[in-house]
């Protein structure tokens, strides 16, 4: 199945390397929390909270390493795993990224600067930012979209990303396990008034993969969510592809929350490229909500582009030369713009001019996907 591949990976490759810090750090904290209305088998669900905010200083002069990154995946699952353990499973995902880039060797990952520092959250600091909750794609983490997240921080905000483990034992396979990445997502919606930096009243969703469908789904659910922004999101699906896929597709339809009218907010679905034949789960582009919805193709996209795997893959192993084509900017300046409209409330009506301009002006690159 082409959904668990590459666990989900999402986003954007905005450079081969990640921009150095503005007029902050970027700080990571990881929250490791149970949901105790839930059960993960004969204990209380474990729901892990990785936090990217602006740091004013950091204690740490040395940056987490790409490696630091993918071993904290593995403690999705487990909070006190040894860190042999961790490396296992991260030697695994960094197998599949240098297989799916055809690099020289999957050891070069391991070392790749993420700019991005281990930092306690601040005691004394009034400052508040706006938060995007990212859900991850099937089985994925932190490590899918390091990049963009270090650029969004260094835009003004949080991003809260969840790593979501399905039901017991913990990895996600079926239709059933969507439901509780929903609810993951609700919950931590919910433990960010704990965050002094965050600020609530402006709360956006952010996603890729298998995450599409989870966003939407929690959108259905709560109101509080200013805007959702869905990169090659299984909310959408094309049917003949993969029979497997079709199956869990058709299950997922039946099963949780699914009022697609309730929606109303502002909405953004960016495409990779795929046969013609559309069937939406949830008839987003149909409902009846008046808030703002877009849908944007880009062409020759793939669905592992819309990740930050790209920007390290090249940075780590430059004879690659530019696999990105420039989409990496792209859809780093559409990201930026949509939560900059929708999320902090700056330069209304923008969003869409930028969109008209793409489709005028390279039409051979991006298309109206409906």
């Amino acid at each position: 199945m082409k959904h668990a591949i590459l666990p989900v990976i999402i986003l954007f490759f905005f450079a081969c390397k990640p921009a150095p810090p503005k007029s902050y750090y970027t700080g990571l904290y990881s929250i490791k929390t149970y949901d105790s209305s839930r059960n993960f088998d004969k204990k209380f669900r474990p729901v892990k909270i990785d936090l990217f905010y602006p740091a004013a200083k950091i204690t740490h002069t040395v940056p987490l390493s790409y490696g630091d990154i993918l071993d904290m995946a593995a403690l999705r699952l487990d909070y006190s795993l040894p860190k042999d353990s961790c490396h296992l499973e991260s030697s695994y995902i960094a197998g599949a990224i240098a297989e799916e880039f055809k690099l020289d060797s999957a050891a070069r990952i391991f070392h790749y600067n993420t700019q991005v520092y281990d930092a306690p959250l601040p005691a004394k600091d009034k400052r508040k930012y706006p938060v995007i909750i990212y859900a991850a794609g099937m089985n994925g983490s932190s490590w899918e979209n390091i990049i963009l997240f270090q650029q969004l921080v260094q835009q003004g905000y949080i991003v809260a990303a969840i790593s979501s483990v399905g039901l017991y034992p913990g990895y996600m396979t079926a239709a059933e396990d969507l439901e509780e990445q929903v609810k993951d997502i609700l919950f931590t919606k919910q433990q960010l008034s704990q965050i002094p930096l965050a600020d609530t009243s402006h709360i956006g969703l952010l996603s890729w993969s298998m995450g599409g469908s989870a966003i939407t789904k929690a959108a259905m659910q709560s109101g509080d969510f200013k805007c959702l922004l869905s990169f090659d999101g299984t909310e959408i699906h094309r049917y003949g592809s993969e029979a497997e896929w079709d199956s869990m597709y058709n299950k997922m339809t039946r099963n949780g929350y699914t009022q697609p009218e309730s929606i109303k907010v502002p909405y953004c679905y960016l495409s990779s490229e795929h046969p013609p034949k559309v069937d939406s789960i949830y008839d987003v582009q149909q409902h009846s909500s008046a808030a703002p919805k877009y849908f944007i193709k880009i062409k020759n996209a793939r669905h592992e582009d819309f990740s930050s795997m790209i920007a390290v893959a090249e940075h780590v192993q430059p004879t690659l030369g530019d696999l990105d084509k420039g989409r990496s900017a792209v859809i780093g300046s559409i990201t930026s713009r949509f939560f900059d409209e929708y999320l902090k409330g700056i330069s209304a009506t923008g969003f869409g001019k930028h969109l008209d301009s793409l489709l005028t002006h390279d039409p051979d690159k991006y298309s109206r996907e409906y």
